[in-house]
Order: C-alpha cells, then sequence, then structure tokens
C-alpha cells in the first residue's frame, strides 16, 4: 500500500471508527444495557449510539463522546501522535 496523505486518511478514519464502534458495543452489552437505556442514561440520542456502534460516525461530536463516557465512568482520551506510532499500534510495520 502506498503511503500516501488519501491513504493515511482512510486509515486512520477507519481504525477510529471501528475502534470506537467495538469500544461502545463493548461498554454497552458488559452493563447490559440496550441502546434505549444507554441514551437514558447518556442524553444521547439512540440514532447516535446505533450509528456510532454500525461504525458511521460522520456526525458524532466531542459532546457525545462526552456523554457516553459519563454514563459509562471513563474517560476520553484523544491525541495526536506520530505516524509511525500509529501505523505500529495497528501492525503495519515494515
Amino acid at each position: 500500500m502506498k503511503d500516501t496523505p488519501a491513504v493515511r486518511y482512510a486509515l486512520i478514519w477507519n481504525v477510529l471508527r471501528w475502534d470506537l464502534a467495538l469500544q461502545v458495543h463493548i461498554a454497552r452489552t458488559e452493563r447490559g444495557w440496550s441502546i434505549g437505556e444507554l441514551a437514558e442514561r447518556s442524553g444521547c440520542p439512540g440514532r447516535i449510539i446505533q450509528a456510532i456502534e454500525n461504525g458511521n460516525c460522520k456526525r458524532v461530536t466531542l459532546t457525545h463522546l462526552a456523554k457516553l463516557a459519563g454514563a459509562f465512568d471513563v474517560a476520553v482520551a484523544v491525541r495526536f501522535v506520530p505516524w509511525s506510532t500509529f501505523r505500529a499500534t495497528i501492525y503495519l510495520t515494515q
């Protein structure tokens, strides 16, 4: 795979959305909550939670993430890292 800005964007976007989808789904199901119950507890619309779990995060805001984190009693950590570090964490090193 050629390392271009478009390839990097696509890779970052896909890792972010599927990582978020899995984290929300696992946190919710471990607690035995339905999407509706998480929506009540967090104040996020159920359609947003469902979209996140389906990997469709284009309309998700930091406010949504903060509300979900509050419901799960966890923190949200977002940070920029060097490209080489990111690649190493997803096992794409050469």
